[in-house]
């Protein structure tokens, strides 16, 4: 009796993880490779002294797409970028302007709005993060952070997992920074 109670609990936990195995591979295989013409951002173009140049950026984005950039404001680094960014908060390409908008990382940072009226930096309120899980799946653990956004404001997809998994969603890419 117990030897047929585990043969059943070990062939349900075999079929699980081959179930589980498989929507993996599943998954992996719907992300979308980046085509030909697609050019890959080495995520060492952003560094704490905010050398991400705005050729690159027209480079890299495409007029439905818009630059967020997620910060804190007690993040020494975002002190140190945003004068690079206050000469940037539009990045013309051939097809159109892409808005530069930052957004907190929390909700709870009572000096947001002082660094952005500060530094003179742009924000859209209607791109505030949602939750701590919504940062994590977009591979949010430290800031600075810049992600490209369709027009919408929709955080696309599941995102890369690494760097290396850099691809086109809806006409835009994720951007890596180094973080604090």
């Amino acid at each position: 009796m117990n030897q047929r109670i585990a043969r059943k609990i070990v062939i349900g936990l075999t079929v699980i993880l081959l179930f589980q195995a498989s929507w993996i591979l599943f998954d992996r295989r719907a992300i979308a490779a980046p085509t030909t013409g697609d050019q890959l951002i080495d995520a060492r173009i952003i560094s704490t002294e905010g050398n991400l140049t705005a050729t690159t950026l027209r480079n890299i984005a495409t007029a439905s797409c818009q630059v967020v950039v997620f910060y804190h404001s007690t993040c020494p680094v975002c002190d140190r970028i945003a004068p690079f960014w206050q000469r940037t908060q539009r990045v013309t390409t051939n097809t159109g302007n892409i808005p530069v908008i930052w957004v907190s990382v929390s909700a709870s940072d009572t000096g947001a709005r002082a660094f952005l009226s500060r530094h003179e930096l742009s924000s859209n309120d209607a791109l505030g993060v949602a939750s701590i899980r919504e940062l994590k799946r977009l591979g949010i653990t430290a800031w600075p952070r810049f992600l490209l956004v369709d027009s919408a404001g929709h955080y696309t997809a599941e995102g890369p997992r690494k760097p290396a998994d850099y691809k086109r969603i809806s006409g835009c890419r994720l951007l890596d920074s180094v973080p604090q």
